[in-house]
């Protein structure tokens, strides 16, 4: 197995840096995030929900479109990005309904604590933020414990494959399939958090997959 790498910075503190990336995710929203919401949607969940690393709420607006019955605490743990969600949001669902359906926290998910406080949920998601982790063993379970009884944990990103890690190429997206997990790591980080109800999928184009865990 191709030997995991280091997530490259990411950090947006430049304003332009950010607005760039907002555009970037925006033109290609619908090959990015059209998989991770049609196999979501397959859950039918109601209720509340928390997003972890949120970013700039690309996600979020197109979820929170698509399902209108939901409220969403929006996480993500940079400051830069939560503001630029709500921009996001309040641009896609009006000001008003974004107001009534979603709020906003800058959260570490390694941050038990944080979690706790923010409450309960039906639903407890995350697309593209997994291999950004520093501890992804205990974000799981500090996520775990956070859903409700019958709840639901969804984690969506990237998979380490080898016909894309060892393209000759040094642009960002190859750097974060590099920067990703594979499933067996998963598997092994579920087990040692004695999690044995999920399901775990691979999702078009083959180097995207899924992992949804029930509580119950």
């Amino acid at each position: 197995m191709s030997k995991r790498l280091k997530q490259p910075d990411e950090s947006f503190d430049e304003t332009e840096r950010a607005e760039e990336y907002v555009k970037e995710h925006k033109r290609h929203a619908a090959f990015m995030y059209g998989p991770f919401l049609k196999d979501i949607g397959k859950l039918k969940v109601s209720g509340r929900c928390l997003e972890i690393g949120a970013g700039a709420g690309i996600f979020t607006s197109l979820f929170a479109g698509q399902h209108p019955d939901l409220h969403i605490t929006v996480t993500d743990i940079s400051p830069k990005m939560i503001a630029l969600a709500g921009e996001t949001i309040r641009e896609s669902l009006g000001e008003e309904e974004a107001k009534k359906r979603t709020d906003f926290f800058v959260c570490d998910v390694n941050d038990e604590s944080a979690l706790e406080k923010l409450g309960q949920f039906d639903l407890v998601y995350s697309v593209y933020s997994m291999h950004h982790w520093q501890n992804p063993e205990s974000a799981i379970l500090h996520l775990f414990k956070v859903i409700n009884e019958n709840g639901i944990l969804y984690l969506g990103d990237l998979k380490r494959v080898w016909w894309l890690y060892y393209l000759p190429s040094k642009s960002r997206d190859i750097e974060q399939v590099r920067a990703s997990y594979a499933p067996g790591e998963i598997k092994k980080m579920l087990g040692r958090n004695r999690i044995s109800r999920y399901e775990m999928q691979s999702l078009f184009p083959f180097f995207l997959q899924s992992i949804v865990v029930k509580n119950q």
